[in-house]
């Protein structure tokens, strides 16, 4: 019984920090599509390209993005190409 109890305490700490990884990650995968974007600039850039280029589906890229940018992917690469 008390083993049960001593580890139901790391729970929340494993919780936290595969949440904290996931969100590592997230940032990461921004900051990859951030940087090809501006490499690339210049070029047709689609959300195919970028989830061939981070190794994601479009679905999660889009998701991902908005979550930790604010703006969409389409909204993003626009307003670079305008700078």
């Amino acid at each position: 019984m008390y083993r049960l109890k001593e580890s139901s305490l790391l729970v929340p700490i494993i919780f936290s920090s595969q949440s904290e990884m996931k969100d590592r990650i997230s940032r990461n995968t921004v900051d990859v599509i951030k940087k090809y974007v501006s490499e690339h600039i210049s070029e047709d850039i689609s959300l195919t390209r970028l989830s061939e280029v981070t190794g994601y589906n479009t679905c999660y890229l889009s998701r991902t993005f908005k979550t930790q940018t604010g703006e969409t992917l389409t909204e993003y690469v626009g307003r670079k190409k305008m700078e």
